[in-house]
C-alpha cells in the first residue's frame, strides 16, 4: 500500500469507527494479506454457502468485501454461467491479473467478458447485456465512475456508520426498468472458511438503503475485512471546507495533530487534510515549520506564523481545512 492510500486508509476508518480506528487498521492490514494469497485457492478452506437464490442469469452484485473475488470464480467455475464482470477502468490492472489467473484454471473469463462501466460504450453495453439475457457482475463500492459522485443525477443517499453517503444507481434503475432479476452476494471470512451468501431481491422492490444496511451489518461485525477504505471517501457526501470570512485574528491558534498528516514520498512532501481527504504539496522549509510548531506544541497569533510562509493565503486554506485551530 502507497503512503496516500496508506493516509486515506486511515483517514476513512477514523471517520467510520473512531476510538477503534487504529487496531482496525493493524488488522486490517494482516487481512489483505491473508485474503490476497488465499482467496482463489479453492481447496485451501471449506465453503459454506448460504443460498437463498434461483442463480441463472441475473445480475448479481457484491462488494469489495471478504473474499468477494470467490464469489465470481465460483458462480464461473462451478455453477457454469457465463459472467460479465462490470469493472471500473481504474480497476483495469485487477482485472487483467484475475484474467491471468482465469487462464490457470481454464476459468471462462477474459478480456471478451468485462464491460468498464465508465468507458464511454460501459452503459449501452450494460443495456444490451441485460436485454440480452445475461448475466452480469458488479462490485458496488468501487467508489468511480464516468463523473464525480456529487455531480452525478443517478445517485441514492443512505446511511453506513453515521456517515452519509452518496451511492450510485444506475444499474439497479436499469435492472428496474427491463425487469431484470437482482442477486445480492455477500462473502466474509470466519473461523477459518469462506461464508458466501446469496439472495435474490426483486427489481421493483430493490431497494439501495437496504443492501447497504445488509452489508453495515457485516461491516460491523468483520470491519478489517473491507478492502475499499481507500476509495470509499469519495462515496461520502462532500464535507464543505470551514468557513474563513470572519477569522478571530486575536485567538491563538495551534497545529491540530489530529487532523493532518504529512506525508514524504522521495523528493516530495504533501499535508494531508484528514476531514477533508485533501492533499497539498508543500516545501522543505513549510515542513519544517510545522513540524517544529507541532513537536513544542507551540500556540501562536495569525500574524506570526503568516510571516514564516511564503504563499500568502497558505494559513488562510490551514484553517479553512481545519489543520490550524483553537483545537
Amino acid at each position: 500500500m502507497n503512503l496516500y492510500n496508506e493516509a486515506l486508509t486511515k483517514a476513512t476508518l477514523k471517520r467510520f469507527f473512531r476510538e477503534d480506528h487504529e487496531s482496525i487498521y493493524e488488522r486490517y492490514q494482516d487481512y489483505l494479506l491473508f485474503n490476497n494469497e488465499h482467496c482463489l485457492k479453492e481447496h485451501d478452506f471449506e465453503n459454506v454457502f448460504t443460498l437463498n437464490s434461483q442463480l441463472g442469469n441475473r445480475l448479481y452484485f457484491s462488494f469489495h468485501f471478504g473474499p468477494f473475488l470467490y464469489i465470481l470464480y465460483h458462480l464461473i467455475k462451478r455453477m457454469e454461467i457465463d459472467v460479465i464482470f462490470i469493472a471500473s477502468q481504474h480497476s483495469r490492472d485487477r482485472v487483467e491479473h484475475f484474467i491471468e489467473f482465469s487462464k490457470t484454471v481454464d476459468l471462462k473469463f477474459n478480456e471478451n467478458t468485462v464491460i468498464y462501466a465508465d468507458s464511454y460504450t460501459g452503459f449501452r453495453q450494460i443495456v444490451e447485456a441485460m436485454k440480452s439475457g445475461k448475466a452480469l457482475f458488479s462490485l458496488i463500492d468501487i467508489g468511480s465512475g464516468s463523473n464525480a459522485i456529487d455531480k452525478s443525477n443517478n445517485v441514492k443517499e443512505i446511511e453506513l456508520l453515521q456517515e452519509t453517503m452518496l451511492v450510485r444507481n444506475s444499474l439497479f434503475e436499469i435492472a428496474a426498468k427491463l425487469k431484470y432479476p437482482i442477486t445480492q452476494g455477500l462473502g466474509y471470512w470466519k473461523d477459518g472458511k469462506r461464508h458466501i451468501e446469496l439472495k435474490d431481491i426483486e427489481p421493483e422492490q430493490f431497494s439501495m438503503a437496504a443492501v447497504w444496511k445488509d452489508f453495515e451489518k457485516m461491516l460491523v461485525q468483520y470491519p478489517e475485512q473491507w478492502e475499499s477504505y481507500h476509495t470509499i471517501y469519495k462515496f461520502m457526501k462532500p464535507s464543505l471546507p470551514g468557513d474563513t470570512d470572519h477569522i478571530a485574528r486575536e485567538q491563538d491558534y495551534t497545529f491540530c495533530k489530529d487532523r493532518y498528516d504529512i506525508l514524504k514520498d522521495k523528493d516530495n512532501k504533501y499535508l494531508f487534510a484528514q476531514e477533508y481527504f485533501s492533499f497539498f504539496k508543500i516545501s522543505d522549509r513549510t515542513t519544517e515549520i510545522i513540524e517544529y510548531c507541532e513537536t513544542n506544541n507551540l500556540t501562536f497569533k495569525l500574524d506570526e506564523i503568516e510571516e514564516l510562509f511564503e504563499h500568502n493565503g497558505f494559513v488562510t486554506d490551514l484553517i479553512k481545512y481545519k489543520i490550524i485551530g483553537t483545537c
